[in-house]
């Protein structure tokens, strides 16, 4: 079964998103910087960069399909942590969706 993510039309919703990527992004490099030891790759296949990098399709093509896109990140990465993948898409569904009425314990939409 094909699921896709599309970018909604309403510009408000598109600038939330736009933050969203920025804070995602934000949240990436601190996390680089605390653990230098980690390889910076590592970040990418975390929640948060999941999160990024769902929402930077989003931006570059209009839609994602989610199981393309979660084995495109597994051959660029190496690996894919299936939970936190799903758990990004859902938030990123629901704040295309619903304005993030649904997400919880987050910092919001």
């Amino acid at each position: 079964m094909e699921i896709y993510l599309i970018l909604p039309n309403d510009p408000v919703t598109k600038e939330k998103l736009e933050g969203k990527l920025s804070e995602y992004k934000k949240r990436m490099n601190k996390s680089i910087e605390q653990n230098p030891c980690i390889a910076p790759e590592a970040i990418y296949c975390t929640d948060v960069g999941y999160k990024a990098a769902i929402v930077e399709r989003l931006f570059d093509k209009g839609l994602v399909n989610l199981s393309d896109f979660a084995i495109e990140l597994q051959k660029k990465y190496g690996i894919i942590n299936i939970d936190d993948y799903n758990n990004a898409a859902g938030v990123i569904d629901d704040y295309c969706t619903t304005g993030g009425k649904n997400t919880k314990d987050g910092t919001g939409f």
